[in-house]
């Protein structure tokens, strides 16, 4: 069936009707207004082939997973606490094909009990590719150093360095801990000279 137009030559001119023409070949789709599928697979492509990322363009692999890490002190992983971690992840454009970097914030709760082994993880907010969903973000937990406290496990250790009177007398020691209380510590046993280490 031939297109509307009249015949010149060998071929035929479309009519000067730009309407009639979207209308047939588009469906009455509006090019700027319809979502675009991430594949490319949507009524642009279908005409333009993959000049818009349709089906001729070689697939790529999934995106990759994006890993962050967040540096929390012993107080902060002891009560627990808000972060933002910034990070850049790739995003599918409106072509459905190229790629743009974009810079992201990410809002993570801490909470109590989270240590050096946890991941947290959000699905969908990783990397972009065409034709495949998004990855995910995982942001893992470095634990910072502190000055007095050490944590084993699920454990804290306190280091408390005292004179060798107190230790002898067992007089009670004074401590702070990690969520701001102070308490009194009396010894439950006599510390000799010749049991502890002078440093």
């Amino acid at each position: 069936m031939a297109p509307d137009g009249k015949k010149i030559g060998g071929g035929y001119f479309m009519k000067l009707n730009p309407d009639n023409f979207f209308d047939r070949h588009f469906s009455g789709a509006d090019i700027l207004r319809d979502t675009r599928s991430v594949d490319g697979t949507d009524v642009v492509s279908s005409f333009f082939n993959d000049s818009l990322g349709g089906q001729g363009v070689a697939a790529r692999g999934p995106p990759a997973d994006i890993e962050a890490k967040v540096e929390c002190t012993l107080e902060e992983l002891y009560n627990g606490c808000f972060k933002q971690v910034e990070y850049q992840r790739d995003v599918v454009k409106f072509d459905a094909k190229t790629l743009n970097s974009q810079r992201c914030v990410q809002q993570i709760e801490i909470k109590p009990g989270f240590s050096a082994e946890t991941v947290v993880t959000y699905k969908g907010q990783g990397n972009e590719q065409a034709g495949h969903p998004p990855a995910d973000l995982k942001i893992g937990v470095t634990q910072l150093d502190h000055e007095d406290y050490r944590r084993v496990g699920a454990d804290l250790i306190l280091t408390k360095r005292i004179s060798l009177t107190q230790a002898i007398e067992m007089n009670p020691i004074s401590i702070v801990t990690l969520d701001g209380r102070k308490l009194t510590v009396t010894a439950d046993e006599q510390i000799s000279p010749q049991t502890c280490k002078l440093i």
